[in-house]
């Protein structure tokens, strides 16, 4: 009866090893591809970061805000869309950074906390903002009216704020 044991031990350790093994083989692919998406997400932020940086400084330098902009930021425009979508995917980064599962360690685990699909999601919105952005101001080369400088500049500060938030999940 003894080897029986002995037998269902060995069973049982070969089962939990495999079982082991693969789950090390499915983290390690998720956080590759966490990295890459990482990566990938992080690029669009510095491209957006860059046009959207560009509009604030010519609304700075001319003290004019281009008419499609204008356009753009009604009330429930496109503009505030974007915000909101990218103020909730800040918020989602945010709270990742506070992940406390290792704490009990002595160390602090950060757990990347979109999949590819939220992912590729997020990068479409960048994507669209982009492209607001760009056509607005190709719209408006020749006509520019009045603005208020301050009503664009909380943007651009999501936008410093995603690339903090991304250099910590990667190194920039």
């Amino acid at each position: 009866m003894g080897d029986h044991s002995a037998t269902a031990s060995v069973i049982a350790v070969v089962q939990i090893s495999g079982q082991i093994f693969q789950l090390c083989q499915t983290y390690y692919s998720e956080v590759q591809d966490a990295k890459n998406d990482i990566q990938r997400l992080r690029n669009e932020v510095i491209a957006l970061r860059g046009i959207s940086s560009s509009v604030n400084d010519l609304i700075d330098t001319e003290g004019k805000k281009p008419s499609a902009l204008e356009f753009l930021d009604r009330n429930h425009g496109l503009l505030q869309n974007y915000h909101s979508e990218l103020d909730k995917l800040a918020r989602t980064l945010e709270k990742a950074t506070g992940n406390d599962t290792m704490k009990n360690f002595g160390m602090k685990a950060l757990k990347w906390p979109l999949d590819t699909k939220e992912v590729d999601n997020a990068v479409e919105i960048i994507e669209k903002c982009k492209t607001t952005f760009s056509q607005a101001l190709g719209c408006d080369q020749a006509y520019v009216e009045p603005f208020y400088p301050s009503e664009l500049s909380n943007r651009v500060s999501i936008y410093d704020k995603f690339v903090f938030l991304l250099s910590s999940y990667i190194k920039l």
